[in-house]
């Protein structure tokens, strides 16, 4: 099999989510996203992934929910940004 190198995004949807998941490498996100945000997710727990909205359209899904007593955080991963992308994450945030 012709295996060629890539780069694989850290911040691809499909990358995060499997590594966020992971406890080996979950102190990356954990650190990045408090960097970033100022939010702690060290004492949260995922709840759910991949939540279904109940559209039938694949997209339509949170990412990932952390629930910590009574806060809960919608982490959204968008490799690429867009004026829909943030339109779809704002009704989840909703």
């Amino acid at each position: 099999m012709n295996k060629v190198p890539r780069f694989i995004s850290l911040m691809s949807d499909t990358t995060a989510k499997a590594l966020i998941k992971d406890d080996h490498y979950r102190w990356f996100y954990e650190d990045f996203i408090k960097f970033a945000t100022g939010i702690d997710l060290k004492d949260y727990i995922a709840i759910d992934n991949e939540l279904n909205t109940g559209n039938k359209v694949k997209d339509y899904r949170a990412d990932t929910i952390f629930l910590n007593k009574n806060r809960l955080v919608n982490l959204e991963f968008n490799q690429f940004v867009h004026t829909h992308t943030m339109i779809k994450n704002r009704a989840y945030a909703l």
